[in-house]
């Protein structure tokens, strides 16, 4: 009885806690699933804490006289709340928006956690883990398809001629190609990139392949892809690819 009397003091206090407990696990899969997932996202979920208050207000209001059977139906309320429309409902619902939200991204702010969250690492290797506070003209681009597979990752900024050459010693080389006046002149997948970012002339530049499915004899990779570094010597514009075409 005492067990009874005490689960039924901190009825509220307990519920509480599972409700929070879902909304972290609904916020780590968001953080998993979206490059997007922020602060403030997470907030959002905990809002759904709050109607664990409606509910043990509401009833305890209705069954005042009848406390043992108010704290009944809260059990059964908090249960169906918790599990059935916290975990499972809002649960797909923030796999289903998370996953949308990855689909394409042009912030620059979301530049480290969207690599972060790029499965090949050592496709990404070569982007700098951060942006140089002298870089201008800065833009940031990821996409991918969730059905066919294909990804293109971007980074490209103006910058030194030092800080180029710096970069481009950095890294195994095994091809350099153009600069060329035809994007199709290019490896495949950078062509690909040029359809992809026709705000970003891949004209003109000298594409540094530093790994590529057109090269590669062990065929490390399945279907076709490219990572390496474009360079625009006349405006020492440096761009950092991953690209994976449909």
């Amino acid at each position: 009885m005492k067990f009874i009397e005490k689960y039924n003091e901190n009825i509220l206090k307990i519920w509480l806690i599972q409700s929070g407990v879902v909304c972290l696990i609904l916020y780590i899969v968001s953080l998993i699933i979206s490059e997007t997932a922020t602060l403030f996202s997470g907030i959002c979920l905990f809002i759904l804490i709050v109607p664990n208050y409606m509910i043990h207000l509401i009833v305890l209001t209705i069954l005042k006289n009848n406390k043992q059977s108010a704290f009944k139906v809260i059990g059964v309320l908090e249960f169906i709340y918790v599990y059935l429309i916290q975990l499972i409902i809002c649960g797909f619902i923030t796999v289903v928006i998370s996953s949308l939200e990855t689909i394409k991204i042009d912030s620059v702010r979301l530049y480290k956690p969207s690599l972060r969250q790029i499965k090949c690492k050592e496709c990404v290797q070569h982007f700098p883990k951060h942006i140089p506070s002298a870089a201008k003209h800065v833009k940031f681009h990821k996409s991918r398809n969730p059905f066919f597979g294909s990804i293109d990752v971007m980074l490209s900024f103006e910058t030194d001629k030092q800080y180029i050459d710096n970069e481009l010693t950095k890294y195994k080389i095994i091809k350099i190609e153009g600069p060329f006046d035809d994007n199709q002149q290019y490896d495949y997948s950078v062509h690909y990139l040029a359809v992809c970012r026709d705000d970003i002339p891949i004209q003109g530049t000298k594409n540094y392949i530093i790994k590529s499915s057109s090269f590669d004899k062990e065929k490390q990779f399945h279907g076709p892809y490219a990572y390496g570094i474009l360079v625009d010597e006349i405006n020492n514009r440096i761009i950092y690819y991953y690209i994976v075409p449909d």
